[in-house]
């Protein structure tokens, strides 16, 4: 089974996941699926253009694609066709390693496994006293994370008087940072 937790890095179709994760929920075995859609992996030697057509040839709609999971696919089925039938259809065809319905499941934790976060390190998001300091002297992350997971549309700025110097990594993914009501980007480095 594929747990499919964060739709980071994919290539998905506008609107495409705007319905509710339960929306139409049938069951098997296994438990609740989403009846909307359904997962698969292609063969690592499966031709784009085979697949491709046998998603035509199956009136499939290909939803999303995960490049950094073996191109896995979430694709949807033509209406009035069974998930379990084309899941079936899929397995057959020998150009998947696996096909499967999109089971719904609850996530019961929010809790990160982060070593660094578990070992208290991180004590400005999850601050229990672990250093001597003040118990909940903290963002309360955890308690945040609880009633809100998903921040796509979002854009955290960070703002430091302390400091003019710029990481490699803001340079990467920012690109020139501007003061407010500066005219100059701040510079690379520090003057000398």
């Amino acid at each position: 089974m594929v747990a499919v937790i964060s739709f980071y890095g994919g290539q998905t179709e506008p609107g495409a996941f705007a319905q509710p994760p339960a929306a139409g929920a049938q069951s098997i075995s296994g438990g609740l699926y989403r009846a909307d859609r359904f997962l698969v992996k292609p063969k690592a030697r499966t031709e784009p253009g085979a697949l491709a057509r046998f998603h035509s040839a199956q009136q499939c709609k290909v939803l999303q694609t995960f490049p950094g999971i073996g191109n896995l696919q979430v694709l949807a089925p033509p209406e009035g066709e069974s998930v379990q039938n084309l899941i079936a259809k899929y397995k057959s065809s020998g150009l998947v390693d696996f096909a499967e319905p999109d089971f719904v499941r609850q996530l019961n934790s929010t809790m990160p496994n982060d070593p660094k976060f578990l070992d208290g390190t991180l004590w400005g998001l999850y601050n229990y006293g672990q250093t001597g300091g003040t118990p909940h002297a903290d963002i309360d992350a955890v308690e945040a994370w609880d009633v809100f997971t998903s921040a796509s549309n979002i854009v955290v700025a960070i703002l430091d008087t302390a400091s003019v110097i710029r990481t490699k990594i803001s340079l990467r993914t920012f690109g020139p940072i501007r003061a407010m009501g500066a005219t100059e980007p701040i510079p690379s480095r520090a003057p000398r």
